[in-house]
């Protein structure tokens, strides 16, 4: 297989995308397989069969065989303009575009009949090679067809929203050709085919989270297969109304989604009842069902999914099987997985997981004359961090399928055709590392500090802003603006959406050029670099990364020595050194022959980021580089783009939308609001009260002072914040740099006489930190204190750090209940 994906964003209007694909595969085979016992139907002209008396022919397997060499060659493209752009209240995202397919398919196979294999004694089995070049023309005979197709499609999709309603229209035209011939009979099979389909769905987009949507969807699909004969099949329709609903609450991270569909499909192909390595066309099949899925984290150690769905289908028009269910349907499916990570004590690093899948019975065939029964299998996970062990970036794991080797039928197609279930599978993703790491032990401090000494550094590249500024028509996105960014350090640009942290990141990758003003890198216009020259001073990486499809780690990485590479754009020793060493730098090199598109998403942007450390460019654009990844993830990749700033000295300017963890990992902050720069600093100043009432001001006046029980900024900062607001960035800062200066500077921060008035924190939450233990939260509705009247720091420290005094909470419960069930503010 080979390809490439092409995306380029000419403004933040227009973006133009093309992704192309040749694949070759070429299968051999040559099977013995069964025909159902002799006592059936379907062995009625078995001379074998008919030569065994009554009573003994359910004793006996009737068999075949096959002999099948098969090419298949397939060619796609789609390339595709998608546009944004407003009319009056309404934003609009328009994409249009082609796509054509070509395949060919040849098919060269001998085919046994009836008596071509000797009978089966299912009570004395005895198995004897059998000879496939016989091919004895009185019971089997060739089966050759030369099956080509090539489809083109145009279509146009608008995706519009005003205020709270997000509606969506699309169109597509198909132009299919398909031709079949049949080499034995020397026939042609020709077909030519038509369709216009199109989609459309509305959400509305509720403040407390709940989104419920409708859509209607068509389809068309030629077949890609044909029958015994040679003949072309119908192309599929189909039609598919939903109703459904998602709820993403602001206060806690849980997504729940749930559906009804009804789904109408004309011209199902199913297996042929007189042989089984062929189909049929099988008439309409309508389908009704449920869909229901959660997500939720229930503490910052437990991560639960689960899915239910059911289906209810049924053949609608064939005349022999109306009102039958499908082969391979089954009625009910549902999954449940959960994960603990351990985040203290000897265990601190660990993950493990497991969850179960459960398959309803479905039927064998589509006469419903029989059902494969239901079964659930159970998976588990083992996965450590090593960052623990000195290795941040890199973890080992281990992953059970079907962890106690449970032996099912998965499902059949007829009476003689069935699938066994995969048996247990034990997957270790890192066995190359896991073999080093046993080898040769932990890496050596020493060795790891000169080979820091060894790497270029770039600490002296910077861009310089002169009084830029940005406009479209009618709004200023960005107004004016003077700023250098320190060089070698890594700066967190903050600020609500439509702040304009992008904006500017786009101009610095001269994605869109300012409106006004100047942008220096290295004291030098920004529109005096060449395209290669900038390339190998700046690596971008857009907040929406562009599919990797087919693409191992180390070949991702490789793209990012494109800029240096001369005319001929050969790839040499060199370049290959730097591939390894950036794979090696982001703790991936058990994973580089990993397809990206298999990869965690915490392990996908590491991939992203190496092959811009690849790249060797002295400074890096990251555009919300976490915005997709959960809390552990986040963490992982912000520690990455820190100790890669430090030790190869780069200049990183990064969007970050979590306050806290851009205070964790960036040297320098620069805050956006409205699109006006409002402070600048580091962490330290920043990260003040009256500077972050600056920076999360809201129009209605969420900060406007309402006293509180303790002087310190922080809860001044807490105690005007609404509830829902204030539940979102406690969750938000549970590993905030707050949290640990007030552990590690509580004198400082805090007036121990005082109660800190972390209200209304969620208990799950509370008891992830550890801050109380099981049996001492009986309630969501409480305070965490720090002392009243003064405690010793040991006692301070229990309500603060993740590892709490059991026997302090212990002695302190009573006075906690008296506190948790007190009125009033001196609660």
């Amino acid at each position: 297989m080979v390809g490439y994906s092409f995306d380029h964003e000419f403004n933040d209007t227009f973006t133009v995308r093309q992704n192309l694909r040749f694949a070759e595969n070429k299968t051999s085979q040559n099977s013995v397989y069964g025909y159902g016992v002799c006592s059936d139907p379907a062995n009625a002209y078995s001379k074998q069969c008919a030569a065994l008396a009554p009573a003994d022919k359910g004793h006996y397997l009737a068999r075949k065989y096959v002999v099948d060499d098969e090419k298949l060659q397939n060619f796609s493209v789609d390339t595709q303009l998608q546009s944004k752009f407003a009319t009056g209240d309404i934003d609009h995202t328009l994409l249009t575009g082609v796509d054509f397919m070509r395949m060919r398919n040849d098919i060269n196979a001998w085919f046994g009949y009836d008596d071509s294999v000797p009978l089966l004694n299912l009570y004395n089995p005895v198995n004897t090679d059998f000879d496939f070049n016989a091919k004895d023309p009185a019971n089997s005979g060739p089966y050759r067809i030369l099956n080509k197709q090539k489809q083109t499609g145009v279509y146009v999709q608008d995706q519009a929203q005003w205020d709270k309603v997000l509606v969506t229209l699309g169109g597509r035209y198909d132009w299919a050709d398909q031709e079949s011939l049949n080499r034995v009979a020397g026939t042609t099979d020709k077909r030519d085919d038509k369709q216009f389909t199109w989609r459309g769905g509305v959400n509305y987009l509720f403040d407390n989270g709940v989104t419920p949507y409708f859509s209607y969807s068509e389809s068309f699909e030629p077949s890609s297969q044909v029958g015994k004969d040679g003949n072309i099949f119908v192309p599929s329709k189909g039609k598919q109304y939903e109703v459904g609903v998602k709820y993403v609450p602001e206060d806690r991270p849980i997504v729940v989604t749930g559906a009804v569909y009804n789904l109408t499909k004309t011209n199902n192909l199913m297996a042929d009842p007189e042989g089984s390595f062929f189909s049929v066309e099988g008439g309409e099949i309508r389908a009704r069902g449920v869909e229901i899925e959660a997500k939720a984290a229930l503490s910052a150690s437990v991560n639960v999914v689960g899915s239910y769905t059911y289906t209810d289908a049924e053949y609608t028009t064939d005349t022999t099987y109306k009102g039958n269910t499908p082969a391979q349907v089954p009625k009910h499916m549902a999954s449940l997985w959960a994960d603990y990570t351990f985040f203290d004590g000897p265990l601190s690093g660990l993950t493990l997981g497991t969850g179960g899948r459960y398959t309803g019975s479905s039927y064998g065939d589509p006469a419903n004359s029989f059902k494969v029964g239901s079964y659930t299998v159970v998976d588990a996970l083992v996965r450590y961090d090593l960052a623990r062990v000195g290795m941040a970036g890199s973890n080992v794991a281990l992953h059970v399928n079907n962890l106690f080797d449970r032996e099912y039928v998965a499902s059949c197609f007829n009476t003689y055709g069935c699938f066994w279930g995969a048996e247990r599978q034990v997957v270790n993703r890192n066995l190359p590392f896991l073999i080093s790491l046993l080898g040769h032990g932990f890496p050596c401090p020493f060795h790891k500090l000169a080979v820091m000494q060894e790497y270029t550094n770039h600490s002296d590249t910077t861009f310089a802003l002169r009084n830029i500024s940005f406009r479209v028509p009618g709004r200023t996105l960005l107004h004016p603006l003077s700023l250098t960014f320190p060089a070698g350090k890594v700066t967190g640009l903050i600020g609500h959406n439509g702040s304009g942290k992008s904006t500017l990141l786009k101009m610095l990758g001269r994605h869109q050029p300012p409106s006004e003003g100047e942008i220096l890198l290295d004291a030098q216009p920004l529109e005096s670099w060449s395209s290669k020259a900038f390339a190998r001073k700046v690596a971008y990486l857009p907040q929406q990364l562009p599919p990797a499809e087919g693409m191992t780690v180390r070949e991702l990485v490789a793209i990012g020595r494109y800029p240096w590479h001369g005319a001929l754009g050969r790839f040499g020793a060199a370049d290959r050194e730097k591939v390894e060493e950036a794979i090696s730098l982001v703790g991936l090199k058990p994973l580089a022959h990993r397809l990206v598109d298999s990869l965690s998403g915490g392990e996908r942007q590491r991939a992203w980021i190496a092959m811009l450390v690849a790249q060797d460019s002295r400074c890096l654009l990251l555009d919300e580089p976490t915005s997709a990844l959960d809390i552990a993830h986040q963490v992982d990749v912000l520690a990455l783009v820190h100790r890669l700033s430090q030790e190869r000295g780069l200049t990183v300017i990064a969007v970050l939308h979590d306050i806290n963890m851009a205070a964790r990992y960036c040297d320098y902050l620069v805050a956006l609001r409205g699109g006006e720069m409002i402070a600048q600093g580091t962490p330290a100043e920043i990260m003040r009260g009256e500077t972050l009432e600056m920076i999360l001001w809201h129009p209605d006046g969420y900060f406007a002072a309402s006293g509180g029980c303790c002087t310190c900024e922080f809860c001044l900062l807490m105690s005007g914040l609404p509830l829902i607001s204030r539940r979102r960035l406690l969750t938000a800062m549970a590993l905030s740099p707050l949290l640990w200066q007030m552990n590690t500077a509580h004198a400082a921060a805090i007036d121990p006489n005082r109660i800190v008035a972390l209200e209304w924190l969620p208990v799950e939450l509370l008891l992830a930190l550890g801050i109380v233990p099981y049996g001492v939260a009986d309630t969501i509705n409480y305070r965490l204190w720090v002392s009243e009247p003064p405690l010793p720091d040991s006692v301070i420290d229990v309500g603060l750090r993740t590892e709490p005094n059991l026997e302090l909470l212990t002695e302190m419960k009573p006075s906690f209940m008296r506190w948790q069930t007190a009125a009033g503010d001196g609660a």
